[in-house]
């Protein structure tokens, strides 16, 4: 399985919605209020994202989403 389908499954719908901002790189507090939840909110669904992408760095996280995108 590839990295791509197994982001597919792994995420939920709002962890896939600032993914897809992340990817963007739209800082933070720009992705609360786009999706109109609290910078607390958006935080929590990031820790969640490293747990389940094993990252601890935006760094990781960016290298995920574009070895992600390219499969």
């Amino acid at each position: 399985m590839s990295t791509r389908q197994l982001s597919k499954n792994l995420f939920t719908v709002r962890e896939k919605e600032v993914l897809q901002l992340i990817a963007k790189a739209t800082l933070r507090k720009n992705i609360a209020d786009q999706l109109n939840m609290s910078i607390h909110t958006v935080d929590t669904h990031l820790r969640s994202i490293h747990q389940k992408t094993n990252t601890t760095t935006m760094g990781e996280l960016m290298l995920f989403i574009m070895s992600s995108n390219s499969h």
